[in-house]
């Protein structure tokens, strides 16, 4: 009890000082992206997200495919369940298109979001594109368009019933196959004809296709002719999982496209400021925060000088004992490991994880090895003391 109330203040004077190094590198957003990312982890856990994906759409000034957008895709065929890069076609106003069909005067409209990749990777592949999507036909014949139409249209199974019970036709897909349903497509005001090429239906097993079904409600996909190519307007979308590390990795992919100002990144619940934060870090890596580098430079500083003045001053500038200091260092680093331990476990709060940086990891690990040398000093005095 002596002991802790003799070296208290100089305690906690190292806690704080382990606590200003740190915030030195919260003053610099990109020496803390892994922080973020763990917080974000975490922020998604406590929300019970349900879906794991996040979604970055990127459009540029022109609202075309762009040589860049088009590099971009080639490079990120989906191969797997992570990830998953596409176009979506909108209008102007509204990002959902207006789907319209006739048939003996019946009539039939819906709306639906578009989804496009032209860079399909293996043509008798049971998944459709790249969106993993399970097709109720082999997909061969659908990369072609016929004479006189300017797409082909794959509809979810939903909106495929909804389609042959507006027309009384028989519950049965194959009539897609046996027979041209024609369909308009409007976009801005001016009507394509195409056609319903195939069905498709969403698999419980498929994480990218659950995610685009929560993400747009209801869509289909499309393969385009020339004509719509140029005319419509497109935006490039990338979805992935939000695992710390690839979010890291995809967003330095889409830094390099320099659209930064056509960028929205949104999650399962929409936009959101650490994902922000953490795309500004990589697109911006030396931008600092002077309040938090002024305010951790004058705290740091501060600590120090007092630590100096109780270790040598109140001693008559005598040599500190060595094993008290080591104790005394020792639990000072494992009390600050402690309290961000604690405080992420209670608080949950961003700054919080920043500040358990890595650079904060290494300072109490180095404190730690100060204290154990100094700790084998005292006993090496002792010993030669004892030789004596």
């Amino acid at each position: 009890m002596e002991y802790i109330k003799k070296n208290f203040i100089l305690s906690m004077l190292i806690v704080l000082t382990q606590l200003f190094f740190s915030l030195l590198f919260v003053s610099s957003n990109s020496l803390t992206i892994t922080s973020k990312l763990v917080y974000y982890k975490q922020y998604t856990i406590d929300r019970n997200y349900e879906d794991q994906f996040v979604n970055v759409e990127i459009t540029n000034p022109e609202r075309n495919i762009s040589d860049t957008f088009a590099q971009f895709i080639r490079n990120n065929v989906s191969r797997d369940k992570k990830v998953v890069t596409y176009y979506s076609i909108y209008g102007k106003r509204d990002n959902k298109i207006t789907i319209s069909s006739e048939q003996n005067d019946i009539n039939f409209k819906f709306n639906t979001s578009i989804l496009y990749n032209p860079f399909r990777y293996d043509t008798g592949n049971k998944y459709f594109e790249s969106f993993r999507l399970r097709q109720h036909f082999q997909d061969v014949d659908s990369r072609k368009i016929k004479p006189g139409y300017d797409f082909t249209l794959q509809l979810s199974n939903d909106n495929a019933d909804l389609l042959l019970s507006t027309f009384g036709f028989d519950n049965n897909y194959t009539i897609f196959k046996d027979r041209l349903i024609d369909l308009k497509l409007n976009i801005d005001g001016v009507d394509y004809l195409g056609y319903v090429s195939n069905v498709f239906y969403i698999d419980e097993d498929e994480p990218i296709a659950l995610h685009l079904n929560r993400y747009y409600t209801d869509f289909s996909t499309i393969i385009i002719s020339p004509t719509i190519r140029n005319n419509a307007n497109f935006s490039l979308n990338h979805s992935f999982v939000n695992t710390s590390m690839r979010i890291k990795q995809e967003f330095e992919k889409i830094s390099l496209l320099k659209m930064d100002d056509g960028v929205v990144i949104k999650d399962y619940a929409g936009s959101n400021e650490i994902l922000d934060s953490v795309y500004n870090s990589i697109i911006n890596p030396y931008e600092v925060d002077y309040k938090i580098l002024a305010m951790a430079i004058i705290g740091l500083s501060f600590s120090i000088a007092l630590c100096v003045i109780i270790l040598f001053v109140k001693k008559n500038w005598a040599p500190p004992n060595k094993r008290q200091l080591s104790l005394t260092i020792f639990f000072s680093a494992i009390i600050f490991s402690s309290l961000l331990f604690l405080g992420k476990a209670i608080f949950k709060n961003e700054l919080v994880y920043r500040i358990s940086n890595t650079y904060s990891g290494i300072l109490t690990l180095m404190l730690l090895f100060l204290s154990v040398m100094l700790f084998y000093a005292s006993l090496e005095g002792d010993k030669k003391i004892s030789d004596k």
